[in-house]
């Protein structure tokens, strides 16, 4: 049935294994739309996890056309304009355009959405604080560190007293502040961080959610950028088996491990 599928297709995505959710949630997006028709809420939703396994798989082309199609489907009714969904839709489109290299464009978008946000919900509203969140993210990958550091202490902080020190979503800020301080070649502290952060992440998250997956990667990059050669190849060789079950063999990041295991 329809409503067994979506859960286990919402089931594999909160675990992180999104080969495993592609085929079903390719499958539901298409029978939803058969039954409720193409722009109803219930298929833009359907839509809304295919792009989220199309992104983590690294298909971004696919997901952007999927959520240009999402974004236009929710602006044709006018009290979408400011709705939540309206605004993680844009979210996604800027997370999207990160994937592709598009940096200005994501950052015009994420820029533009975290002022809307803000304006209309708040500082503290769970929205805008993704939104910043999704900003620092695409500063990260600009290299623009200062700019990142500025929102990210002040975000960090308000995430743990809106959700705790072990939530999801603070972890995700800590994973973010740990990259900061790399990008930054404060490699110890950002050192320090990555290696307290996994040891959370694998007991409040397991060891194959993607934010502790995520973490692993990075801390054996910062291993191997301040000369613990053998201590990062041996994380990176664990990781890349850890990787392949959520991702697949193809997917870029196991494909890129699989590279630099083979040239050391």
């Amino acid at each position: 049935s329809l409503k067994r599928t979506q859960d286990l297709v919402t089931n594999l995505l909160n675990l992180g294994r999104y080969q495993e959710a592609l085929n079903p949630a390719e499958a539901l997006v298409e029978r939803t739309k058969a039954i409720r028709g193409e722009k109803h809420p219930e298929t833009l939703n359907q839509i809304g996890n295919l792009i989220v396994c199309y992104c983590e798989l690294g298909r971004y082309y696919e997901a952007l056309d999927l959520q240009r199609f999402v974004i236009e489907s929710l602006g044709e009714v006018p009290e979408n304009n400011e709705s939540m969904a309206t605004f993680e839709r844009y979210d996604n489109l800027a997370t999207i355009l990160l994937g592709l290299e598009n940096y200005d464009e994501a950052l015009q978008v994420q820029t533009s959405l975290v002022e809307n946000v803000r304006s209309i919900r708040g500082n503290d509203d769970p929205i805008t604080m993704r939104a910043i969140h999704n900003l620092i993210t695409v500063f990260i990958s600009m290299k623009k560190y200062d700019e990142a550091l500025k929102l990210q202490e002040p975000l960090l902080e308000q995430s743990k007293i809106v959700y705790g020190d072990s939530h999801l979503l603070t972890l995700s800020e800590l994973h973010s502040y740990a990259s900061i301080f790399v990008g930054l070649e404060e490699y110890e502290r950002g050192l320090q961080i990555q290696e307290s952060l996994s040891k959370t992440a694998k007991k409040f998250l397991g060891e194959e959610h993607p934010i502790t997956l995520r973490t692993l990667q990075n801390l054996a990059s910062t291993m191997n950028q301040i000369g613990k050669h053998t201590e990062s190849l041996e994380l990176l060789k664990n990781l890349t088996k850890m990787l392949i079950k959520p991702l697949g063999k193809e997917h870029p990041n196991v494909l890129r491990h699989l590279d630099v295991i083979a040239m050391t």
